[in-house]
């Protein structure tokens, strides 16, 4: 049964109900790798009426109520349809896990940790609304508790689907993990509607500027079309398929006016997804490959960041699980939108081998020089780092070494590591002492490295067929 919600006033009730996030799966599936914990899948039935409405909802009993008909009922569950609904399921669960012993953690409410019971390790449950996934030496066990109160379907002892994603176990142990079938259903559903898609080798071709076209603005049809495709597209670069996150970023800024050669756009990333419908990433706990040359520069600021050091929530659990080496690329295009002036700030970020974050953005404001608008990166790096950190810890990992912050501007990295490197823009002061008190703390370690090793570049313009394909398959495979 479903609630007409749009009728019910719940104006004074919470309603709001959060989920996991994309990137404490990432996060759970490396630790789960790291340490060959095992993982289960599993997803509730009919979640939503298993917990109590805090609506009051009455209606007229029908004919399947016998001698009751046309009385009048008020209804108790949380029913599809209703406003609060979801919150009240997320209660409910929750408070299902809190009697296992569980609890969430500090980084993600959805996110539910505890102690093994030798002390040695942590297991966890991540939930998003009805879909489970619980890691651990024995994660069955607690699946079972669940299936004792909730009806629990799919249950999979060597998951090879979730949210969307398959995963597969490869040779040397990895997984590999990609959305080919959510893909081909998409596209399927889509030629089924409009036409065949033309096959694309790229996503978005090299030097192309959307904000300056100059086409005719789309009817609502092709309005709808759009925001259609754009709203794939955006899930489907969340959930993993980060070689479309640039054109899908280019584009996602005109879905409340787009243009008739926006729409095509659109059918570019549609048509590169066809070609390559099983691409995604790996999910790899060992260090990262380092085939570059760096130098590394061991910080001595001397008294001018003697006070700061790296802050550490005290109610994160104590750290039992072995330490997993955290790297973040950084990069910009300067003066990248042509009508704007404002760059592309382009990130992406690791643990071990395993892609976590990525970003394709414009930076807030106009920057006058390519050093300004790869300082602006750089600091996004560095916070993007600091994020890292903290979900580690909250998930009782060891973290003790820095991370490793690659770059490709001399100017901008020398301005931070070395501490004779006075000030050039005062305008940027703010992220010159952020990126060199948390370099001078341990925090960080920023390294300078040759554009083509850059894997953040691909995330700050298009680029020609090769050099999109050669950055995508390296980070796949590291």
């Amino acid at each position: 049964m479903v609630a007409g919600g749009h009728v019910i006033d719940s104006s004074m009730h919470e309603s709001y109900s959060s989920v996991v996030q994309t990137m404490s799966i990432r996060l759970l599936q490396t630790i789960a790798l790291k340490n060959d914990l095992k993982m289960i899948t599993g997803d509730i039935g009919n979640a939503f009426v298993q917990a109590l409405t805090q609506e009051k909802i009455w209606s007229k009993a029908g004919p399947e109520f016998g001698n009751k008909e046309g009385c009048k009922i008020i209804f108790k569950k949380a029913l599809y349809g209703l406003a609060t609904s979801a919150r009240q399921w997320n209660l409910k669960l929750g408070d299902s896990l809190k009697s296992f012993g569980f609890k969430p953690s500090r980084a993600d409410p959805d996110l539910w940790i505890r102690l093994e019971d030798d002390g040695e390790s942590y297991e966890y449950i991540a939930t998003h609304v009805d879909d489970v996934i619980c890691v651990g030496k024995d994660p069955l066990r607690h699946i079972t508790k669940l299936k004792e109160q909730f009806p629990i379907r799919n249950i999979s002892l060597t998951p090879e689907y979730y949210l969307g994603n398959t995963m597969e176990v490869q040779k040397n142990g990895t997984i590999k993990v990609s959305l080919k079938k959510y893909v081909k259903e998409i596209i399927s559903k889509h030629e089924r509607k409009y036409g065949s898609l033309r096959k694309e080798n790229v996503t978005h071709t090299p030097s192309d500027h959307p904000e300056i076209d100059d086409s005719n603005f789309l009817n609502s049809d092709g309005i709808t079309r759009f925001q259609s495709v754009m709203g794939v597209c955006q899930w489907i670069s969340i959930a993993g398929r980060y070689d479309i996150t640039y054109a899908v970023a280019s584009l996602s800024r005109f879905s409340s006016n787009p243009r008739e050669n926006h729409l095509k756009r659109a059918y570019k990333i549609l048509g590169y997804l066809k070609k390559y419908p099983s691409k995604g990433y790996s999910v790899d706990a060992r260090d990262p490959i380092i085939n570059y040359e760096y130098q590394n520069i061991i910080p001595d600021f001397g008294n001018q960041y003697l006070d700061f050091k790296e802050e550490i929530d005290p109610k994160c659990p104590p750290p039992k699980m072995p330490e997993l080496a955290t790297t973040v690329f950084a990069d910009s295009d300067h003066g990248h939108d042509q009508l704007t002036g404002k760059s592309i700030t382009g990130l992406i970020s690791f643990v071990g081998r395993t892609p976590i974050t990525w970003s394709s953005k414009r930076q807030a404001s106009v920057q006058t020089s390519t050093f300004g608008a790869e300082f602006v990166a750089l600091k996004k790096a560095v916070e993007e780092a600091v994020t890292l950190r903290y979900y580690l810890r909250s998930m009782g990992v060891y973290v003790t070494k820095p991370t490793v912050i690659y770059g490709d501007n001399l100017s901008s990295i020398k301005n931070t590591i070395e501490p004779g490197s006075a000030l050039k823009k005062k305008y940027l002061a703010l992220s010159y002492h952020f990126c060199r008190e948390h370099f001078s703390a341990g925090i960080v370690n920023i390294r300078k490295i040759d554009t083509k090793f850059n894997y953040a570049d691909p995330f700050t313009k298009a680029l020609v067929s090769p050099e999109h394909h050669t950055h995508f398959n390296a980070m796949m495979s590291n």
